[in-house]
């Protein structure tokens, strides 16, 4: 039991005798630490890490006693994974960089840090997340239906997309709509809700999905404006590293919107010369011309069949670049993501009297079914001097 003192009061007498006392067990307790610390002296310690969350390929220092790296005598695993190669390091000091270690899951898991000398181990919990590698890949976004089908002022129509993630991970995706070709943008904008399948609002207005997931977004207007009576919807998303296949086309107030088939996707894919697809457009001089490729995802065999068209203005025609008319789908294609994927490209020119602008529409749709899918671009007519 250690030695316990009186206590002294306000002014009592503090005499030699009692200093001698104290002063002898300080000398007894300075005694014991050192021969303390003889006893521990290849003992490894680790009083502390910078950080206890750390993503592979990121620099992790970690601090304390005896590492024994002067001599050469360190040994640092994460598990079972060595650490092999050093930044710098003293025998109170090492840092390296976090190696890879197999099976990590996205979310990361816990490690044991170990650091060994030639006579101990110390050991520290970390969480190790996995690398993290750039997005890449494509987004579809294509329109499904719209809730009630027959859109009327002062009504509110909710309308359903698909969300399909071709990209090479994980990840959360910003969901934009927006509202155009209307003198009174805001009346619209204003009241845009970006919601999940179950009519709740969407986290940040963001959709995760894994890669080949897809869900569903449903975007609100609760009350269409009176005026006036066609508008534009445009629902995208801005994901760096991301391709985004948007969805931009056309409803009039009062007339029934057909329903898009849900069983395969139809998104744009790509355009020659890029700068000819922007957003909803498609823009040319007079005289000029340009290539759209549109995707297809399929998830039903059969026999589509490509019905391009222009709906209006002068001047301005398509074709179906190589002439195949439909696409065609075998139960063998369903079972590979490269065989449910199909492209289909088209050449749209305009003439030297081409009108300064019109719409062009592009149709597919499965033999037998009532329904299919349509996207519509805006032309307009590029004039340059």
């Amino acid at each position: 039991m250690p030695q316990q003192f009186e206590r002294v009061l306000p002014d009592d007498l503090i005499t030699a005798e009692f200093m001698n006392r104290i002063l002898a067990t300080l000398e007894g307790l300075d005694g014991r630490v050192v021969a303390l610390e003889g006893a521990s002296a290849s003992t490894v310690v680790i009083t502390r890490v910078s950080s206890e969350l750390v993503r592979v390929n990121q620099r992790l220092q970690v601090e304390g006693r005896n590492f024994g790296f002067t001599t050469g005598a360190h040994r640092v695993f994460l598990d079972a994974v060595q650490v092999l190669s050093f930044v710098s390091g003293t025998d109170e000091r090492l840092l390296f960089t976090v190696p890879p270690i197999p099976g990590l899951p996205r979310e990361g898991r816990t490690v044991t840090l170990s650091v060994r000398n030639q006579d101990a181990v110390a050991f520290r919990p970390l969480v190790v997340l996995p690398l993290q590698l750039p997005l890449e890949g494509n987004l579809e976004i294509s329109f499904q239906s719209v809730n009630p089908t027959t859109i009327s002022a002062g009504g509110q129509a909710t309308f359903r997309y698909r969300v399909f993630s071709r990209v090479n991970q994980s990840a959360r995706f910003p969901i934009q709509a927006t509202v155009s070709r209307v003198p009174n943008a805001s009346a619209w904008q204003d009241q845009i809700q970006i919601l999940g399948q179950d009519g709740a609002p969407l986290d940040s207005n963001s959709i995760e999905l894994e890669s080949l997931q897809e869900g569903t977004v449903l975007v609100r207007i609760p009350s269409i404006p009176s005026s006036p009576s066609s508008f534009t919807l445009t629902v995208s998303s801005n994901t760096p590293g991301v391709a985004v296949m948007q969805d931009t086309r056309s409803f009039t107030v009062g007339t029934l919107t057909e329903a898009e088939d849900p069983s395969f996707s139809w998104t744009p894919f790509g355009a020659e010369p890029p700068s000819a697809h922007v957003g909803g457009e498609i823009r040319l001089a007079a005289g000029g011309e340009m290539l759209l490729t549109l995707l297809a995802g399929f998830t039903v065999e059969g026999q589509y069949n490509l019905l391009p068209r222009i709906v209006s203005g002068s001047g301005w025609t398509v074709r179906i670049d190589g002439g195949i008319t439909f696409l065609t789908v075998t139960p063998a294609d369903l079972l590979t993501p490269q065989g449910r994927s199909k492209t289909a490209s088209f050449l749209i020119s305009a003439s030297s009297t081409v009108s300064h602008a019109g719409e062009i529409e592009f149709r597919i749709q499965r033999q037998g079914s009532p329904i299919g899918r349509t996207i519509r671009r805006t032309l307009v007519s590029l004039v340059f001097g």
